[in-house]
């Protein structure tokens, strides 16, 4: 076992260095340290070769400084560097979703022009798949949307991918599966029953549990009891940023 663990991290399945790349930005307030044995602790518990410590700090600082300018938060001033991505018939829907809750809630990034670009590019899509009753409707929903294409376009830059494949997204989309999305968006994975059998949407993303359920259900189930049980005992504060 001792043998597995010093494994030279050029052996690391794909899917396991994705699914750290991704876990780094989305708990960008997690202390890089407390977040690498979160994180082996549960690819451990998953029957998973796990990195070292010291790799699976070294992926996480890697993650967290792969600077990119439209990472930065969007204004309207992003208009005058980026023109062509934002056309005046977009910026009053932009600036509605600007200051709507739940950006300000995400934990990494709020509301970037990444994800402003992702808005324009998928906002005619949400209206025609899914047919949404009114603006609130429509910016939850889209939300969620832009945050799975987000972090998986952070994710295969960090890789170095020369294309981002954003296939799997692209098809839940059309076929309006939302549960899909929601194992990639802001939904913190709370109400997903996906079944896997090897070949779903997120396979290519995160490690499995052989046979049935997606990794990333079972990891957040148990992270939210623990966070549960850490705030019963009044050992961390549910309202702190990054909880």
């Amino acid at each position: 076992m001792e043998e597995k663990d010093r494994r030279r991290p050029g052996k690391l399945k794909p899917s396991i260095k994705r699914f750290i790349f991704q876990e780094a930005i989305r708990q960008i307030n997690v202390p890089r340290e407390f977040l690498a044995n979160r994180l082996i602790k549960e690819l451990k518990e998953s029957n998973e070769l796990a990195p070292t410590l010291e790799t699976a700090k070294r992926y996480i600082s890697k993650a967290r400084n792969a600077g990119n300018p439209i990472d930065q938060p969007w204004t309207l001033g992003a208009c005058r560097d980026y023109p062509t991505f934002f056309p005046p018939s977009s910026l009053l829907f932009l600036t509605k979703m600007q200051y709507m809750d739940i950006f300000k809630n995400i934990r990494n990034q709020g509301f970037s022009i990444r994800k402003a670009m992702w808005i324009v590019r998928l906002q005619p899509l949400v209206k025609e798949y899914f047919e949404p009753d009114d603006f609130k409707e429509e910016h939850m929903i889209l939300a969620n949307i832009v945050e799975a294409y987000s972090i998986a376009e952070m994710t295969s830059e960090i890789i170095g991918e020369p294309t981002f494949d954003s296939s799997d997204l692209d098809e839940s989309v059309c076929s309006k599966n939302l549960e899909n999305i929601f194992l990639f968006g802001v939904s913190g994975f709370k109400n997903t029953s996906s079944i896997c059998e090897g070949d779903c949407e997120s396979c290519k993303y995160v490690p499995l549990i052989k046979g049935k359920l997606c990794q990333l259900k079972v990891i957040y189930q148990e992270r939210e009891r623990q966070k549960n049980k850490m705030i019963e005992e009044g050992l961390i504060d549910p309202n702190e940023e990054g909880v």
